[in-house]
């Protein structure tokens, strides 16, 4: 297994997955994350991490929302 993060073409978003509910910046870390399979040819495409809190100011969670478009095939070998 390997993080898609790492690999794929197109990053956007947030770092930091996990926020709290204060967003305090001793809160934030990276515990969120898309992993791919070596042995079943996964690519990673886009890679994002979205907002968890918006103009209301009302947190959706304490965790942000991590997406990833994701080629299979058994072809494909991940890129180191």
């Amino acid at each position: 297994m390997y993080d898609l993060r790492k690999t794929s073409t197109v990053t956007y978003g947030h770092v930091n997955t996990f926020t709290g509910f204060d967003g305090r910046k001793k809160d934030l870390s990276r515990i969120d994350h898309i992993f791919g399979s070596r042995t079943d040819g996964w690519e990673g495409g886009v890679y994002a991490v979205e907002e968890n809190r918006f103009e209301d100011g009302l947190w959706l969670s304490d965790h942000r929302l991590v997406m990833a478009d994701v080629i299979l095939g058994s072809h494909l070998k991940p890129k180191q």
